[in-house]
């Protein structure tokens, strides 16, 4: 339509002053929607996308009530895969339950501080404590 509304007028030569103003804004309009439309073809897995932990196993020391244990967290495309509480000396009724929570608390809260275990302080700050060193070491910087 822009193309036969012009063609008409170079025809006839002459643009009168409302005709101008129609054929700026047809070609401003023209302008603004093949500006605006988002040729952007690049997905969240885009190789070019930078990641905020890199990949990989990390392992922290726990201080836990009965002594230290290992942490180890898996990290794959900014998700924590997998987590191990290793073995450990917690009294299993108390400290080797909240050591289970929390490492399920890992899983569901990913990269957010976990949520503590009532009644086994130590073991859940100390497990608290190794994850946040793994975050620092796995940050992609």
């Amino acid at each position: 339509m822009t193309v036969l509304y012009i063609k008409k007028n170079i025809d006839n030569t002459t643009i009168g002053g409302n005709d101008m103003k129609k054929l700026i804004t047809i070609f401003c309009l023209s302008l603004l929607i093949c500006g605006c439309t988002n040729n952007n073809t690049n997905s969240d897995n885009d190789t070019n996308t930078k990641l905020k932990y890199n990949d990989g196993e990390y392992t922290e020391a726990v201080t836990g009530y009965a002594g230290n244990f290992n942490l180890t967290v898996t990290i794959k495309n900014d998700k924590i895969t997998s987590v191990v509480i290793g073995e450990n000396n917690e009294t299993p009724s108390i400290g080797g339950v909240a050591a289970e929570k929390m490492r399920e608390n890992i899983l569901s809260t990913q990269f957010n501080t976990p949520d503590m275990v009532s009644g086994a302080t130590v073991t859940s700050e100390g497990i608290v404590d190794a994850f946040d060193r793994i975050k620092t070491q796995a940050e992609n910087k």
